[in-house]
């Protein structure tokens, strides 16, 4: 992970949301896992003690390119083809069964699967539609129920930390809101 500063990380946040209007236009999945890992690495340091880093993700996350379906499964399946191609010993074992390389796409799919069902919650994709995403590929690659039902139940785990460190924001900004009040002028006193 690498820090910026203040002006670094905006023009930086600016740069990848042009690269990914163009990435979105093109269909182009590696450009859009390249910003996205990007996004993930950069951040600058937050005087809030509460939150001590804000990554660049937040400058490009409501990008409308997070918000397709389509384009979370075509960077899922080019990972994944990216993974087994990558992997040269997948293609060089001839005397390997059919089945043993099965077992070794599916570590592949279980791998890049679960990698971006975080990601994708983290790009407030829903939880329904993560498992969706789950489910289809499961099918395609073959993944026996169990490397399937593991997935689900990390997403729904995380989902809920997620969902109960939003809760706790909301809190703390209630409360920052009426102490900032409490300590202005514009709280009124009522007296008894």
């Amino acid at each position: 992970m690498f820090t910026l500063d203040d002006k670094s990380l905006t023009y930086l946040g600016d740069l990848l949301l042009r690269v990914l209007d163009e990435t979105y236009k093109e269909k182009d999945f590696e450009s859009a896992k390249f910003c996205m890992i990007l996004s993930q690495t950069f951040y600058k340091v937050n005087a809030d003690t509460n939150k001590p880093r804000v990554f660049l993700q937040e400058a490009i996350e409501t990008h409308e390119i997070w918000k397709q379906i389509e384009f979370w499964e075509g960077i899922i399946k080019y990972s994944i083809n990216e993974e087994i191609h990558n992997h040269r010993s997948f293609n060089n074992y001839h005397n390997e069964s059919q089945s043993e390389k099965q077992m070794r796409l599916q570590s592949i799919g279980f791998g890049q699967l679960l990698s971006f069902s975080f990601n994708m919650l983290s790009f407030e994709i829903s939880k329904e539609k993560v498992r969706d995403v789950i489910k289809n590929f499961s099918k395609i690659y073959k993944l026996p129920e169990e490397l399937s039902s593991q997935i689900i139940k990390s997403v729904d785990e995380y989902s809920e930390s997620i969902d109960q460190q939003v809760k706790m924001d909301l809190v703390d900004e209630n409360l920052s809101a009426i102490s900032d009040e409490i300590a202005g002028d514009n709280f009124a006193y009522v007296r008894i």
